[in-house]
């Protein structure tokens, strides 16, 4: 019995010892909770608008390393319906951390409809809805899928209610260029509705809508000339044609009148002219074609600016000279004519490198090279000449591109060796160059010949060696 209280008494003993060590552990710990509070409220105040902006940039680091599930995503437009106004906070933080997800790659069209989904129900909430307005209609020239399209519509519709009466048609009109028919089995695009908003827009309402206003609608425009229906895509760049039409009657025909210098900065220099620099790129022949066409209206509407004078030159009154126009002719010796008048102008370099040598060098890759070798060499001929108007920085970047292709696109490989030499053919850099290289080439023969007297010498050791052994 003393043995059993002796041993209850140790028992006791630790875990006093315990609970102490452990109530000195709690002190400490909330001591520096304590010091941490402290510190917290004797720093500075931000304002509103600092800490959204800090808020925004770590949620953006946060999206950067992490990645959302197909599941977390289903589950999260399930239960966003049930968001009331009270958790405006957390709607926009949500709405902060999807919004950027729908501009990344390697994002599946169902996440994107859940991301959709999600935000259709928190925008409401979120009190200050402004900064999304730009990125939302950025997104009507990325979005492809038919499903996506429509739910991204009706979010623009949450995004901008209780906005201005004009705003409100134009989220209606931009919920009909994306109806979707459900009478068979796959969804269609309901061709009634899409026709009849495009009539609206382009007989009345797009005059008479403010920058913002077009914003969303110049974008969705954008996206449809790059549609396979000939009927949506003829109505697109109809509309683009209209407006670059009214931008010139505001802006003048250098673009800087007060009264359309917004229209011209934020929607033909942002948008359209981004538009085109990637439509030259694409494989499609008819996509191609459309954006140089839409590229000659703007060089007409805007000769006296900066970004078109130079191109100015290369349009005439006279379709049969006109460059624009035999640049995109069924007939190769118009395209000859028209690459040729090309290699002698003086273009800016910004334009050779985004939008003619991309768009001439498809004809590489497009041509019969048994039948049509003189359209090859002039295309040839035309891209060797062009990056001669190309700083240093582009000039090796355009090389760089077809070395590369050399090696993977055998098929093409000598037509491609072609064009490597007449680009450096054309190589047009002044006497600091040359003696740069010159001087390259000098320290390399130093370290060769250095490199020599070390193996001579190493060579002459080990001679010694095996001798003395």
């Amino acid at each position: 019995e003393e043995e059993e209280e002796e041993a209850g008494e140790e028992v006791a003993g630790a875990e006093e010892d315990e609970e102490e060590e452990e109530g000195a552990i709690l002190e400490d710990k909330e001591q520096a909770l304590d010091e941490k509070v402290d510190e917290h409220a004797a720093r500075p105040k931000r304002s509103k608008t600092q800490g959204k902006q800090r808020a925004t940039g770590a949620v953006l680091k946060v999206q950067r390393r992490e990645k959302f599930s197909s599941l977390q995503l289903d589950i999260l437009s399930r239960v966003t319906p049930f968001v009331q106004a009270g958790d405006a906070e957390m709607a926009e933080t949500l709405s902060n951390l999807l919004l950027p997800f729908l501009s990344q790659r390697g994002i599946g069209d169902a996440d994107k409809r859940h991301i959709l989904s999600a935000l259709e129900h928190l925008l409401p909430v979120v009190p200050d809805r402004q900064p999304y307005f730009a990125m939302f209609s950025r997104f009507f020239s990325d979005v492809n899928a038919l499903i996506n399209r429509e739910t991204l519509a009706t979010a623009f519709v949450a995004l901008t209610a209780n906005d201005t009466p004009n705003m409100g048609k134009v989220a209606s009109l931009i919920v009909q260029l994306n109806a979707v028919s459900r009478g068979r089995m796959d969804p269609e695009p309901d061709y009634n509705l899409r026709l009849q908003a495009f009539h609206e827009l382009n007989e009345s309402l797009l005059t008479t809508l403010t920058c913002r206003e077009l914003l969303p609608v110049v974008y969705n425009l954008v996206f449809f000339c790059t549609y396979d229906d000939l009927s949506i895509r003829s109505n697109a760049e109809r509309g683009l044609h209209l407006l670059v039409q009214h931008v010139a009657q505001m802006a003048g025909p250098g673009g800087q009148e007060p009264a359309g210098k917004d229209l011209f900065d934020k929607l033909i220099m942002d948008v359209l002219m981004v538009h085109v620099s990637r439509c030259v790129r694409q494989p499609t022949p008819f996509v191609r074609n459309d954006s140089i066409e839409l590229l000659s209206r703007m060089v007409k509407a805007f000769p006296q600016h900066s970004k078109f004078s130079d191109m100015a030159l290369l349009l005439s009154e006279d379709e049969e000279t006109d460059v624009f126009k035999n640049l995109t002719h069924i007939q190769k010796h118009r395209r000859i004519r028209a690459m040729r008048v090309l290699s002698a102008a003086e273009l800016h370099q910004s334009n050779v490198l985004k939008i003619f040598l991309p768009f001439v060098a498809h004809t590489i890759f497009e041509s019969n090279k048994a039948l049509e070798h003189n359209l090859i060499d002039a295309t040839v001929a035309c891209i060797g000449s062009l990056s001669a108007r190309l700083n240093w920085s582009g000039y090796v970047s355009v090389l760089d591109s077809y070395l590369y292709a050399i090696r993977t696109k055998r098929d093409y490989e000598k037509v491609l060796v072609r064009i490597a030499l007449s680009i450096l053919d054309n190589f047009h850099f002044g006497e600091q160059v040359k003696a740069d290289t010159q001087w390259a080439a000098q320290m390399d023969g130093m370290f060769a010949a250095d490199e020599a007297t070390l193996q001579a010498e190493r060579d002459a050791i080990a001679q010694s060696n095996a001798g003395a052994s």
